[in-house]
């Protein structure tokens, strides 16, 4: 949808909730307020001229006031209603001693009874029996799941204030994939009262009204909606009243507007989110991909489709089925075993020669189909035999598959493309998680159930060497299309049409993978500040295993920028020669310098003066918010140049670079508060302190605030907005972690064992190497990268102009593309056979969705 589109959809919309709104048809006032806001806030995303963003920003400021006055009139009504319910002396306060009141109740009860039977015939209220270890596969969904789920009902404390449970969870995905079976395992680990409900049953709004009270009558519980699409889709003109009614009274349910929701969870499932409403995906906070099943997953979920019926497959057999099914559902495996599970009954049926067994403790002789040359066949049909003397055939491998010869696939590429653009476009951070049972660090601590998050983007070749590993910077996720995304895509750099793209996230991260905010298996409490130290390696030799797990066979070419540089360099000389055939890191080091180790030994210390960080043992719902705000002021000095500053912000006060209000506190009351104020602008614990006796008005001069620089007000922002996505621990690990690396560290030749030099190291690296550095880098410099393209064989350095300072290779999207993709396709000609379309425009390269973890921001000033 284009931006003018957006924009007038936006006004029209806010025009129908305005009318509603003078004709006190409040509860549809405020939904069409709220469908209005997406549309601005879509047309915000794109608007290019200021002036006009400006406008948009008051006016979404104006009707979101609305809106929330709106649902807190709602809310009272309701509480009203209810109060008014019982009159004085126990009596309904309608009429006469309430009789006609009383009438209209009555009358009311008899229809929500009706309307009650109805839902009751109509939804599966149970309580399920599925535990997480019956599903196979779908770790990275079920780890989440217990995040959002199993998490807040085990550690409640921890979801107060601002950080509340999810309301809504929205399963998506090809059909097949088991979003259905999932749900039901939530609900038993939940231990909640399940209501599954299809979207055909809920035909009034009435019906809906009536599924959220039952299910607040039995909380815990879970509604689940499947097809939910059917139920919310997109709203249009040919839409009935009723279907209408229906939307706005699941929209007020989910809002939970009079109610306490607290231990209901709604959990929707679709194969086609993109046809949802968008008021209703907003009411879905949380969405998770549910994909495709891997190898390992194709291999249990045949174990468990055969079950206890006779086979003879071994180990191996079901690892070589689970390859031949690659790009199978769980329902379309499950189809190929019962097509198999039916040979033995057709070799039965077709037979003319059976052979006698004895069956231990068994009398009878039973009959099993053989080849007529048998030295033991006898000439019959199974109807010469009675029904307790047949012995059916084992399952053979031969039996799968004949049976996977016959039965395709019912998903194809262009659906799960489909899926993956609206993931990406969705802004979601959906990811696999890998569970390592065991891994020894370089410290010599041995962790237990260690996670790994990780996300992949396209298939794997036949023979699994079209590997690209994405390596990201110290506060990125495994979610490439969150920071490097203008470069990912058919016909750019990580192009996923042509490689298989993975990226995985660190441990110390708080982004899913073992980290001091995960769960110590030992203890069952978080890591905390006794996370033990990793170094760059131990990521390298984790992510490895992982890429085991997936079947890779070598890996094509590794990239990464800073931090991820780091791992870039160390992939190859953490792993067997060959097995990493290029590298590129861009804007990095071969070692750690002084200058890098002092900034974070500053930003550490910012972290351990704050006195709530209490050794790193705080309560993770309240973290050391000031250490850590400050430490990232800090690193952004370092990520920026000063040239940057000084041509972005200047001397210009925060008042003329953005339309944003200026909040100050109150108005100091004496001359040591005025001159207190002014010494401790920008200090979150300030304290009013007076002189006795002495007040403002003995003071010749006004107050007035010292003057807030832009420049201040951007790392104020970038402070507070840091604070809500990290966690101080996890900061002190990682930058720990980078302290440690130098590619020669304790690494020796393999005859004389003499220690390596840094040059000797360098020289180990895959020849014809892409080395990528940012002209007015500060924090990793030029000099550092021609350090390392000196010491590679044939390798290439290209230093890109940009003004950014370290951030550029987060910002300079379109230059850094061009430098990789031509790489690539000269390096790697065979996956780059047919058609290419190396040609791309600059729009391509323009941020796609506002960052969650990125480092950058294309406009410095957006704050």
């Amino acid at each position: 949808m284009s931006n003018t589109n957006a924009l007038e959809r936006a006004i029209e919309m806010v025009q129908r909730a305005i009318d509603e709104d003078v004709n006190q048809n409040y509860a549809e006032a405020y939904r069409q307020y709220q469908n209005s806001l997406d549309y601005f806030m879509l047309a915000l995303k794109y608007e290019r001229n200021d002036k006009l963003k400006v406008m948009i920003r008051n006016k979404v400021t104006e009707y979101l006031d609305r809106a929330e006055k709106l649902k807190t009139h709602l809310m009272k009504s309701e509480e009203k209603r209810s109060r008014n319910a019982i009159g004085a002396n126990g009596k309904e306060s309608g009429g006469v001693g309430g009789s006609g009141k009383k009438k209209d109740e009555d009358e009311d009860d008899s229809d929500t009874k009706k309307l009650r039977a109805g839902l009751t015939s109509a939804i599966l209220t149970e309580k399920p029996n599925v535990k997480w270890e019956d599903v196979a596969g779908l770790e990275g969904a079920k780890e989440s799941l217990k995040e959002a789920v199993i998490l807040p009902i085990k550690f409640p404390h921890l979801f107060t204030g601002k950080r509340t449970p999810w309301r809504g969870i929205l399963l998506y995905g090809p059909p097949g994939t088991g979003k259905s079976y999932l749900a039901k395992a939530v609900a038993t680990e939940a231990k909640s009262t399940f209501f599954s409900v299809s979207s055909s049953d809920l035909t009034v709004g009435r019906l809906v009204k009536q599924l959220f009270t039952m299910a607040r009558e039995n909380k815990p519980a879970i509604i689940f909606i499947d097809e939910v699409d059917s139920l919310c889709g997109t709203r249009g003109e040919g839409e009935s009243e009723a279907s209408r009614r229906i939307k706005t009274e699941f929209l007020v349910q989910m809002n939970g507007v009079g109610h306490d929701d607290t231990g209901v969870l709604v959990l929707g499932a679709t194969n086609i989110p993109w046809q949802l409403d968008n008021a209703i995906k907003r009411r879905f906070e949380k969405r998770i991909y549910i994909p495709l099943p891997g190898p390992e997953a194709r291999r249990r979920m045949f174990e468990l489709n055969v079950g206890n019926t006779p086979c003879e497959l071994t180990p191996k057999q079901y690892k070589e089925l689970a390859n031949k099914t690659d790009g199978y559902t769980g329902s379309d495996i499950s189809v190929v075993v019962r097509d198999a599970l039916m040979q033995p009954v057709r070799k039965v049926l077709s037979a003319t020669h059976f052979k006698p067994f004895k069956v231990p403790g068994e009398e009878t002789t039973k009959w099993s189909p053989c080849s007529p040359g048998d030295p033991e066949a006898v000439e019959k049909v199974w109807t010469d035999i009675d029904s307790d003397e047949l012995l059916e055939p084992p399952l053979r491998i031969n039996d799968f598959i004949r049976a996977v010869e016959t039965v395709r696939p019912t998903v194809t590429d262009e659906d799960i493309r489909k899926h993956i653009d609206w993931t990406n476009d969705s802004g979601l951070i959906d990811q696999s998680i890998e569970v390592i049972p065991s891994f020894t660090l370089e410290c010599g601590v041995t962790l237990r159930e260690v996670p790994v998050a990780y996300k992949t983007w396209g298939k794997m070749n036949e023979t699994k060497d079209n590997i690209m590993v994405i390596c990201h910077a110290f506060t990125g996720s495994a979610d490439v299309a969150d920071w490097w995304g203008p470069l990912l895509g058919s016909g750019k750099a990580f192009d996923y049409t042509r490689f298989f793209v993975f990226c995985a996230n660190t441990m110390g991260s708080p982004y899913g993978s073992a980290s001091p905010v995960t769960l110590n298996p030992e203890t069952n409490r978080l890591y905390g500040p006794e996370f033990p130290a990793t170094t760059i390696r131990d990521d390298v030799r984790l992510h490895k295993l992982v890429l085991d797990k997936l079947g890779v066979s070598s890996v094509a070419v590794v990239i990464g920028g800073s931090m991820g540089g780091m791992a870039t360099l160390e992939w190859p000389l953490c792993t067997d020669p060959g097995y990493i055939r290029r590298i590129i890191p861009i804007a990095t080091s071969a070692k750690h310098s002084a200058w890098c180790i002092s900034w974070g030994e500053a930003q550490r210390q910012s972290i351990y003066a704050d006195p709530t960080y209490d050794d790193g043992y705080y309560d993770i719902a309240s973290q050391p918010s000031v250490g850590l705000a400050a430490a990232r002021m800090a690193a952004l000095l370092t990520y920026r140049s000063r040239d940057s500053f000084e041509s972005r912000f200047g001397r210009k006060s925060q008042l003329q670079s953005t339309s944003l209000p200026v909040i100050h506190p109150p108005s100091p009351r004496t001359p040591a508060d005025i001159a207190l104020a002014a010494h401790n602008d920008g200090h979150r614990s300030v304290k009013q302190r007076s002189l006795n006796g002495v007040n403002i008005a003995s003071t010749p001069q006004a107050w007035s605030p010292p003057p807030l620089f832009s420049a201040q007000g951007y790392l104020r922002y970038q402070g507070d907005k840091f604070i809500a996505r990290f966690d101080a621990n996890c900061y002190i690990h990682i930058t720990r972690k980078m302290d440690t690396h130098d590619v020669s560290r304790d690494r020796v030749h393999t005859i004389s064992g003499n220690k390596m030099t840094l040059k000797e190291a360098l020289e180990l690296e895959p020849e014809r190497t892409l080395v990528i550095g940012i002209q007015s880098d500060g924090l990793f410099t030029p000099t550092e990268q021609q350090e390392i393209a000196k010491h590679i064989s044939n390798a290439d350095l290209v230093m890109i102009p940009s003004p950014d300072g370290h951030d550029g290779f987060l910002l300079e999207f379109e230059r850094i593309n061009h430098h990789i993709f031509a790489f690539l396709r000269r390096e790697f000609p065979q996956y780059y056979n047919g058609f290419v379309d190396g040609t791309v425009h600059a729009k391509d390269f323009e941020i796609q969705k506002s960052s969650v973890f990125g480092e950058a921001e294309a406009d410095i000033t957006r704050w």
